[in-house]
């Protein structure tokens, strides 16, 4: 949109890039149909997200959990009504859901590389016989984590992470996930077993390839961007002026509609609209639930619940808490 001469455009340029080139790869070059084209495009994103749900699912709790919970998010009223339009936020959630699914991964590997050494080195240190060579075995640890799953799970997560941020800003908030994940490996797998240090540099490096691997790609997907290897000035301007605007500090008509709405203004309407009243009634009842197992030490459901409880929190409580901004959590509601 900058180089069409418009000044400000808050939203991601990669739904517009992906469907531009979708356009011309099928010679539908017809400008008055292309907006139907793109609506095309923003079913199919959400027919790709329910895909992912259903790994995501499948993975933790089994295929028939993970055919029920894409059922489920496929009869999603909010996620139906998105999908007749050409909006940025399906495509966010499609690659946010990408994302999702690495962290998933990240959880569910259990026979990591720097597992079995780490059980050698814990005998060693009750032993007593460690030696200082052994003691700093950290260099060593260099050529097999690019081995690991883990690392390379990072990777991913981050390239995705870096494609919603590069559909729609505002993903950048997944990027807790990545953490998130680990800190659910240590409860799961090692908070009863003594972690040396080179255990934790190995997930530090892991988090700073995840870090990296996000830079790449939002450099990539969204290059407007960025002036050079600096963030573009106008770019940042226009992002700081809508962030204005969300929080209610900028004085325009449209935002009087927020005026002395409740917190609870976002979690009714997507009960009874976004979800339909039998879904949204179902799918709370599985938030209490899954709450509560967590509380009785089930822990691989929390990186799912405490992403969904964080992100569905943290919405209710903007200036505009509109059902649409709570899509990244409607499929995991389901």
């Amino acid at each position: 949109p900058y180089n069409r001469g418009n000044a400000s455009y808050v939203y991601g340029d990669l739904p517009l890039t992906l469907v531009r080139v979708a356009i011309e790869a099928t010679n539908n070059e017809d400008i008055g149909k292309s907006k139907f084209f793109a609506r095309q495009f923003s079913a199919l994103a959400d027919l790709f997200t329910i895909f992912f749900l259903y790994l995501i699912v499948s993975n933790l709790y089994g295929r028939k959990i993970g055919l029920f919970a894409a059922t489920f998010s496929a009869l999603a009223v909010m996620q139906i009504q998105q999908s007749h339009f050409f909006t940025s936020d399906l495509f966010v959630n499609l690659f946010m859901f990408l994302a999702i699914l690495f962290a998933v991964g990240i959880i569910q590997y259990r026979e990591s590389e720097m597992g079995n050494e780490e059980l050698e080195i814990k005998d060693r240190e009750s032993d007593g016989t460690e030696t200082d060579d052994e003691a700093s075995r950290l260099p060593n640890y260099t050529p097999r984590m690019f081995c690991s799953p883990l690392l390379w799970l990072s990777i991913g997560f981050g390239f995705a992470l870096g494609m919603a941020m590069a559909s729609k800003i505002n993903a950048a908030v997944l990027a807790i996930m990545l953490p998130g994940a680990f800190i659910v490996r240590y409860f799961m797998y090692d908070k009863n077993r003594k972690l040396s240090a080179n255990h934790w540099a190995l997930i530090a490096l892991f988090l700073i390839a995840g870090g990296l691997a996000t830079i790449v790609s939002f450099r990539i997907f969204q290059p407007y961007a960025f002036n050079g290897l600096g963030l573009s000035e106008q770019w940042v301007k226009n992002i700081s002026e809508q962030r204005l605007q969300a929080t209610g500090e900028a004085d325009l008509p449209w935002n009087l509609q927020w005026a002395r709405r409740t917190h609870l203004y976002s979690f009714t309407n997507l009960t009874i609209w976004g979800l339909g009243l039998p879904l949204g009634i179902l799918a709370w009842a599985g938030f209490l639930l899954m709450g509560w197992r967590i509380f009785k030490g089930e822990y691989k459901h929390l990186l799912l619940w405490g992403w969904t409880a964080f992100y569905f929190g943290w919405q209710s409580m903007q200036f505009n808490p509109t059902m649409r901004y709570q899509l990244p959590v409607y499929p995991l509601l389901c």
